[in-house]
């Protein structure tokens, strides 16, 4: 009986060890902020989300000619060419912490005509990309390098809405753009969907 309790008191202190050390651990001098940003003790230096190590990132933009450059996503293995003119951002695919869960994909955002309301989204996915919705017009879609894919399109509330999927590769795209903006730039949009290619 005396072992026992001996055992168990060894036990009880070992957990309780275990356990301060991972809180200690845990915290590593860092503190949450309430503006989205992270705030180091040990230095007092301020990271943005945006930057910091939870996000894979590893893309890089390369202009091609005057007209054009290439978003290189290396993460999802894929590439698209835009306008130089646009504007672009980049959204990162953030790895799961303890704060979020993972996002499912990651990629480029590309502002028809620089407006921020215009935009097309191409992106990769950590699983297959899927979209089946009523009411939306498919057409067999093909990129400059051969990938096959769908596109599904509607009007809906004044906007031109675009999913394109791909059948052997975790890449897509969508869009809700204004019917006018679009048909303005109906020939940029496509050549942008027709660049998607994976590397």
């Amino acid at each position: 009986m005396r072992t026992y309790r001996l055992l168990l008191l060894v036990f009880l202190l070992v957990f309780l060890l275990v356990m301060v050390t991972l809180c200690m651990g845990c915290s590593n001098g860092i503190t949450k902020k309430s503006d989205n940003s992270v705030t180091d003790q040990s230095d007092n230096t301020v990271t943005d989300r945006n930057v910091n190590l939870n996000i894979y990132k590893i893309s890089s933009v390369k202009e091609l000619n005057s007209l054009k450059n290439i978003f290189i996503n290396n993460q999802f293995k894929f590439s698209v060419e835009y306008p130089v003119k646009w504007k672009v951002k980049e959204e990162q695919y953030l790895v799961a912490t303890i704060d979020h869960n993972p996002s499912p994909d990651g990629g480029i955002n590309i502002f028809v005509e620089s407006k921020p309301d215009e935009k097309i989204y191409v992106f990769g996915q950590v699983s297959q990309v899927r979209f089946g919705e009523p009411g939306f017009q498919v057409e067999s879609f093909v990129t400059n390098s051969g990938m096959k894919g769908t596109i599904f399109s509607n009007e809906v509330d004044g906007n031109k809405v675009i999913y394109l999927t791909f059948n052997d590769v975790f890449i897509g795209a969508s869009m809700h753009i204004s019917i006018e903006c679009f048909n303005q730039n109906k020939e940029q949009i496509m050549n942008i969907l027709k660049s998607i290619k994976p590397i």
